[in-house]
């Protein structure tokens, strides 16, 4: 095969990978960033701003028993709310006041945290989120 029939032949396909590559680079959904506690410490911050509808989302791993706290604290006015749930797809209702929850994990695995901000508040929220496993 000559070299213009290969580039022919192979455009195509070139174009394909590149619009798959744009999408999701302009719309997919991200992963949620990992929590991570460092050895010797018992919690760890992250702080970022949500704008508009967006989300903040953050997973974290837990074994059974442990006691794990979660704080959300954001301005304006505690603008800002989150939700928690396990990975693996059972719904284990947890009892918080949307800004904070403490108690033992139910299980061995990750979990998930959302931020979202409350309807109707500020145009933004800037938050700061604590975990804590002990």
């Amino acid at each position: 095969m000559k070299i213009k029939e290969v580039i022919k032949a192979s455009l195509p396909i070139l174009l394909l990978c590149l619009s798959t590559v744009t999408v999701a680079q302009n719309g997919g959904k991200a992963e949620p960033l990992r929590m991570e506690i460092k050895r010797g410490a018992t919690s760890t911050k992250v702080k970022g701003k949500i704008r508009g509808d967006e989300q903040a989302e953050y997973v974290f791993a837990a074994r059974k028993g442990q006691q794990v706290t979660i704080t959300l604290t954001s301005r304006p006015n505690q603008s800002a709310l989150f939700d928690l749930r396990a990975l693996d797809g059972v719904d284990y209702k947890f009892k918080y006041n949307a800004r904070t929850w403490s108690g033992p994990a139910p299980a061995t695995g990750d979990y998930f945290v959302r931020v979202i901000r409350q309807t109707g508040k500020a145009a933004y929220s800037a938050y700061s989120l604590t975990l804590t496993i002990r």
